[in-house]
């Protein structure tokens, strides 16, 4: 997943590179949920289309329904519940994981980096460490 995550936000900054801002628009989620009515006009300007209130709750067919998230929560309406609820649903080792991976790019899209990159080494090294042992290492007697 941290790799493919990298390679979908490379991708991106090329296709914004040579598409340029006027064809090719980043979303990112807490401007999103911070801001809904403001961001969605910003999305439907870009994508050429008239700005609708609808556009700012979940619908199917023009028809309002209700919507799910991570949990399994139903809702009618965008909310900044889950901003930041990362710190709650992953462990500080997997947090420094992804800043090792995608610091860089996070640091892009203005997101504070949380850990000092030796740290984050030191987790990601521990990771491949495991990964290595368990994928590509194996003891053909261990089953005897």
């Amino acid at each position: 997943l941290i790799h493919r995550t990298r390679i979908g936000l490379e991708m991106g900054f090329i296709n914004l590179e040579i598409y340029g801002s006027e064809k090719y628009l980043f979303a990112n989620f807490n401007e999103l949920v911070r801001d809904v009515e403001q961001f969605m006009a910003r999305v439907a300007d870009f994508v050429n289309v008239p700005y609708s209130s609808s556009m700012t709750y979940p619908t199917r067919l023009e028809h309002e329904v209700t919507g799910n998230n991570f949990d399994g929560n139903k809702f009618s309406k965008v909310t900044t519940h889950n901003v930041d609820r990362w710190k709650e649903r992953i462990s500080k080792q997997e947090a420094q994981i992804i800043e090792f991976h995608l610091g860089d790019l996070m640091q892009e899209f203005g997101y504070s980096l949380m850990y000092d990159k030796r740290e984050s080494a030191r987790s990601a090294s521990d990771f491949y460490k495991w990964k290595n042992y368990k994928y590509f290492f194996s003891d053909r007697f261990d089953k005897l």
